[in-house]
């Protein structure tokens, strides 16, 4: 159900003992990719969505850049085979002790995400940073996937 305040969509939170079967429904629905009619509304793509990434190349490596606000390090994975990256994040959400939630947005999630490259990395050279909830992976091509320069000889 979606009620508005402010002109903004706030879902409502069921209480009782439909709160948890509500709990188990968004979850499945998050986990088959299927964004909640919340999330449409709000304009997310999907469980995608709640880890925005961008992927860029250059001549010589692939960029990736994925937010992961609220994300400890420890709860990251990255894991690079020969011309893909899987990352995979969970975040956990505790509430206060003694409280109960009145509003929640914010929600602990789990998500893996493969993203394949056109040409080989270099798993030696690759770079990770967390830094102000994004997480920066350098992805260096394999040098037998470089352009490299063939210099023209005139034959005599």
């Amino acid at each position: 159900m979606l009620a508005h305040f402010a002109g903004f969509p706030v879902r409502h939170i069921a209480r009782g003992p439909a709160e948890p079967l509500q709990r188990q429904i968004d979850t499945l629905f998050n986990e088959l990719g299927l964004a909640p009619a919340f999330d449409r509304e709000l304009g997310r793509a999907g469980r995608d969505a709640r880890f925005p990434a961008n992927v860029y190349e250059t001549e010589s490596a692939y960029l990736v850049t994925v937010e992961v606000p609220g994300v400890k390090s420890d709860d990251l994975s990255l894991t690079l085979a020969l011309d893909s990256l899987t990352f995979s994040a969970k975040r956990q959400i505790a509430s206060p002790e003694c409280a109960r939630p009145l509003h929640q947005e914010r929600q602990g999630l789990e998500l893996t995400r493969t993203f394949t490259f056109a040409t080989p990395v270099d798993p030696d050279r690759a770079t990770s940073r967390l830094e102000a909830g994004v997480l920066t992976v350098t992805l260096p091509k394999a040098s037998g996937a470089l352009p490299r320069k063939i210099e023209v000889t005139v034959a005599s």
